[in-house]
Formats: C-alpha cells, sequence, structure tokens
C-alpha cells in the first residue's frame, strides 16, 4: 500500500503492530510486518515506535517480489484501494491475504482470503493466526484473464484468433 493523505494507514498499522504483538506471544513466534513506506511516512503517521512493523520505502517491483515471495501473509488493512491489486496478485501467487471481510475483497481474494470483520486487534490477531496453518495452491488459471473474463461477461462464444 501506498500511504496517502485519504488513507488511515496510521491507526491501521497501529493495530496490525498490536495484532502482530499477540500472535507473537501465542505463538512464542516473533511476526514481523514489512510495510513500503518510508521511515518520515512512519514517523508522520505516529508509526517509529512499533516494534513489529518493518518499514522499507518504497521498492522496484523485483525487491517488492522477493519480500512477498518470503512473506507468510499478504495484509491488505485499507478498503480505499480501487480494484485491489495486491489482492489479485496475492491470489496469483497463492499467497494468504489479511483483509476486511467484504464482497469486494472476497471477489478478488478468492480462496487465499483470510477475513478480519472489525478493525480491532483482537480480529486482525485472530485472522494472522489462521495464517499459520493455512497453504493455499495458485490457481489453475489466472481467473483475471480477460478473454475468459469478457467472454463470460458477455455470455459470448470464445472468439476465433
Amino acid at each position: 500500500m501506498l500511504f496517502a493523505s485519504f488513507k488511515p494507514m496510521g491507526r491501521l498499522l497501529r493495530l496490525a503492530d498490536t495484532a502482530a504483538a499477540m500472535v507473537a506471544e501465542q505463538t512464542g513466534e516473533p511476526v514481523s510486518i514489512v510495510v513500503t513506506a518510508t521511515d518520515t511516512e512512519a514517523r508522520v503517521q505516529g508509526l517509529a515506535d512499533c516494534r513489529s512493523l518493518r518499514f522499507v520505502g518504497r521498492l522496484t517491483p523485483a525487491a517488492l517480489r522477493g519480500h512477498q515471495r518470503r512473506a507468510g501473509a499478504l495484509l491488505y488493512p485499507t478498503t480505499a484501494e480501487s480494484f485491489g491489486y495486491p489482492l489479485a496478485e496475492a491470489r496469483l501467487a497463492g499467497l494468504p491475504v489479511i483483509a476486511r471481510d467484504t464482497g469486494h475483497n472476497a471477489e478478488i481474494a478468492g480462496p487465499v482470503l483470510v477475513p478480519y470483520r472489525d478493525e480491532s486487534a483482537d480480529d486482525l490477531a485472530a485472522a494472522m493466526h489462521a495464517t499459520l496453518t493455512l497453504t493455499p495452491q495458485p490457481e489453475p488459471a489466472n481467473p483475471f484473464d480477460p478473454v475468459d473474463y469478457f467472454t463470460w461477461l458477455l455470455d459470448a462464444e470464445e472468439p476465433a484468433l
């Protein structure tokens, strides 16, 4: 997620930090949340003292993919994104994604969604804990293929190539 003034990232990430501490206490294993924001953005949002958040700044696509490959889950704590590309990317990679329990998130993330209902540390911690035993498989086919999508949407025959 890119930080922006209209997104309540400080409040949401503080909840995530508290939830990560709760999961670490329950499991005895440290939980680290990599955040693609700068240290300056962290300070502006009042997050500099969060122990589980690791601010890595803006990343190149290759560096971001590296972080995603090493991640146990993707945390998608905002409803301010229009489409949800991170949800789609997680679905295609078979990476669990922790996100609000909304129809939009369920449609995009599909079987990799680990939903949380309320924006609370308890709900986030429960979702984080659930990802520890979840091993979703990558999609057998791209559910976002534009030809398949528009064929379905328009109830049309597959176009002849």
